[in-house]
């Protein structure tokens, strides 16, 4: 298998820890110093990535990004996701809606040595939030 092939395999082992909440894979998915780039802030290591899936979870109960498209040269892979969940608890303040959501995602991610090292997120917020039924001013960061 070669490395790109390799790390397509880690990013779709990642699924497990956004879909189904396994934090007990990532020491060998991702680097000690692994950054994900979100909109408005970085999630550092491992504690900084469970808190971010925490933060899709709790609200989202039922989130569940699939894959879509996978891209990969080099150390480099790029990743197409289709996101769905429900509104079903207080996102930073927010009391739920009940309404779902639907959404592309790209996201861009470097490897190192076999594991993911660094991630920057793209996605349309705003038609997030209007199909959640917030108003985006609302929003505070997490």
């Amino acid at each position: 298998m070669s490395s790109v092939e390799e790390n397509i395999e880690v990013v779709r082992r990642l699924e497990e820890v956004f879909n189904q909440g396994n934090f007990e894979i990532l020491q060998e998915l991702i680097t000690p110093d692994y950054v994900l780039h979100e909109i408005n802030q970085d999630f550092i290591g491992q504690e900084g990535l469970k808190r971010l899936v925490n933060h899709l979870r709790i609200p989202f109960p039922d989130y569940h990004q699939t894959i879509e498209k996978i891209l990969g040269e080099g150390d480099m892979v790029v990743i197409f996701y289709t996101i769905r969940g429900t509104f079903k608890n207080e996102l930073m303040g927010i009391p739920p809606t009940g309404k779902q959501f639907e959404l592309n995602e790209a996201v861009l991610s470097r490897f190192e040595n076999g594991k993911q090292a660094e991630v920057w997120v793209y996605y349309d917020t705003l038609t997030f939030y209007r199909q959640l039924g917030i108003n985006p001013p609302d929003i505070k960061p997490i």
